[in-house]
């Protein structure tokens, strides 16, 4: 039979160091493990903003090539405008000498 002092003892006595070592483990281990799911979720939100800002991109390359071929497009038809015009202008001058 055990000596209820001794009970009340054991009940009563400080936590060692290395209880409270280990506690402090522990609870530190607790926190490492949140901020790391809490580092994946950010992770994982990170790389879809990323996908998303990819996807973006290409569609403005796409538009920003479209735009180039109809500026350089426009250009070609205004230097065919302009030789027509030298062209027109030469042979209206030329049926006039004659």
């Amino acid at each position: 039979m055990s000596n209820p002092q001794t009970k009340e003892k054991t009940q009563h006595e400080r936590p060692t160091f290395s209880d409270k070592v280990l506690s402090d483990f522990q609870e530190t281990h607790k926190r490492l493990d949140r901020l790391e799911n809490r580092m994946d979720k950010l992770e994982a939100r990170m790389d879809r903003l990323e996908v998303r800002m990819e996807m973006r991109m290409d569609g403005l390359e796409k538009k920003i090539d479209a735009l180039h071929n109809e500026i350089k497009s426009s250009a070609n038809h205004g230097q065919i405008a302009t030789i027509s015009t030298i062209g027109i202008a030469i042979a209206v001058i030329y049926s006039l000498l004659r």
